[in-house]
């Protein structure tokens, strides 16, 4: 038994993926909950998860999970959060979105049109709700 499980973490064993054996309705539920990064993060997984990601019915974004500590420049973090916000609602294709939810902090006025655009897309996307949005002061 230990040596199975020692091959299912060294990647050639024959361990169950109990995880991935659950339905992708399952699966998107549990993922909504999590971060934008953290679901997209799931496609190293397995091949069942390289696409996943897409079809998750919530996008959850939030400035402060792209920042690298509280040190780092404010705008290191918002180019990362504008880079990955750009690349995810190009690329998503959930058939609806059930919530949008965006935390941003910004200063200039050149940021307020990313998010103008994120949340257009968003609703372009989106029957069911609104997209939440918080700390977003001069929207």
């Amino acid at each position: 038994m230990a040596a199975a499980a020692k091959r299912a973490r060294a990647g050639g064993g024959s361990a169950r993926d109990r995880l991935g054996a659950l339905p992708d309705e399952l699966l998107h539920r549990v993922l909504s909950f999590l971060p934008a990064q953290e679901v997209v993060r799931t496609t190293v997984l397995s091949k069942r998860w390289t696409d996943l990601w897409r079809s998750v019915p919530r996008i959850n974004l939030d400035f402060f999970n792209f920042r690298r500590g509280s040190r780092e420049d404010w705008t290191k973090g918002w180019e990362r959060m504008e880079d990955f916000s750009n690349n995810i609602l190009m690329l998503h294709r959930a058939p609806c979105l059930d919530a949008f939810r965006l935390n941003a902090f910004f200063e200039h006025h050149d940021e307020h049109r990313h998010i103008d655009g994120w949340v257009r897309r968003a609703m372009n996307a989106m029957l069911n709700v609104f997209p939440e949005c918080y700390n977003c002061a001069k929207i």
